[in-house]
């Protein structure tokens, strides 16, 4: 960091030290991320060159030094060439940062992020032991960005067993939260909070693993494009849970409710595009468009590795409760007959 102008006061007057700086400095943001790293989320990346400046003040007690965070007020610009996150590549961006009371609040009125777009206002209390993102208020966070494998392999395979064994996934994601919650430490996931509407459009997926079980009895075989419709999700102490999600796997309406656990335990139920012809002894499609009322509810729990292997034994479970109504209705339209 280099500090090509400014004043810096250390004054102690009686029991109490009043520090004051006001200075413009140049630094080198990736260097200057990997020294500042208890101050930002785990897997953070941020890179670019920058000259800002920046003003703080604290009075603290001289006995106690820990203060100096709590009566801290400060102010800065800042910003970065590109970052990122988990996934998420963000353009460059300039926000402005204040400091008061060891409280620091910032925005992001709008950045490029992943061909889309992400805006963000966020608190982070610098007293706190554990430090953490919060979203100052609700709003959209991300607006049609567009998806990856390691958005994948981060975030989508903790919301959906659809994204399981599912890779080069293609599509656009959009996300508004009314709260939001990111702990600096990744090890302290039962920290993350997010609680919010989550939309999908226009995905690439494969017709493999649990998705491959779904729709195993539609003939859709081969990469096909899907959409999930804007649901509420809450993650929270460690769980991923839902009322209804709904999803377009090609032109088939299939629907989630339960609980995902971070270790991949399924505890939910899914509205599977069928429903069961009895006369026929076959399982018919719904289509979108179609009579949702009618789909089959298949209860999921368990591994979500195994969660293909459950869905197939409860199509057969299914076919199984009705074979002996089946064959006795069988033997009595053969008795009627002779």
């Amino acid at each position: 960091i280099e500090v090509t102008k400014g004043t810096l006061e250390n004054k102690t007057s009686g029991q109490n030290t009043h520090l004051k700086g006001d200075f413009e400095a140049a630094y080198d943001l990736k260097t200057v991320s990997a020294l500042g790293a208890a101050y930002m989320p785990e897997g953070l990346t941020l890179e670019g060159q920058r000259k800002d400046v920046i003003r703080f003040e604290s009075n603290y007690p001289t006995a106690k030094p820990e203060l100096l965070t709590k009566n801290l007020n400060a102010d800065a610009s800042f910003g970065f060439d590109k970052a990122a996150y988990n996934g998420l590549h963000i353009g460059k961006t300039d926000l402005k940062l204040n400091v008061t009371g060891g409280v620091a609040e910032f925005s992001i009125p709008e950045a490029p992020v992943n061909n889309g777009t992400m805006q963000f206002a966020a608190t982070v209390d610098l007293n706190e032991e554990s430090k953490a993102l919060r979203l100052k208020e609700p709003m959209q966070v991300l607006d049609k960005i567009h998806l990856n494998d390691q958005l994948t392999h981060t975030m989508l395979q903790n919301l959906s067993p659809v994204f399981a064994q599912q890779s080069n996934i293609s599509g656009f994601a959009s996300l508004t939260c009314n709260e939001l919650v990111i702990p600096f430490d990744a090890s302290q996931k039962e920290q993350i909070v997010i609680d919010g509407i989550v939309q999908m459009d226009n995905m690439q997926l494969k017709a493999i693993g649990f998705v491959g079980a779904v729709l195993g009895q539609t003939g859709v075989r081969s990469n096909f494009t899907a959409k999930l419709l804007p649901s509420h999700i809450l993650f929270k102490d460690s769980v991923m849970q839902y009322n209804e999600m709904e999803f377009h796997l090609d032109k088939y309406p299939t629907g989630f409710s339960g609980k995902m656990y971070l270790d991949k335990t399924l505890d939910m139920k899914v509205l599977v595009p069928y429903k069961l012809d009895i006369d026929e002894f076959r399982f018919e499609t719904i289509q979108i468009g179609g009579n949702l009322s009618e789909r089959l509810s298949v209860p999921i729990k368990g591994n979500m590795e195994s969660a293909e292997d459950m869905l197939e034994n409860s199509f057969e479970a299914m076919l199984k409760q009705y074979a002996p109504d089946l064959i006795q209705r069988g033997l009595q339209e053969l008795l009627e007959n002779l």
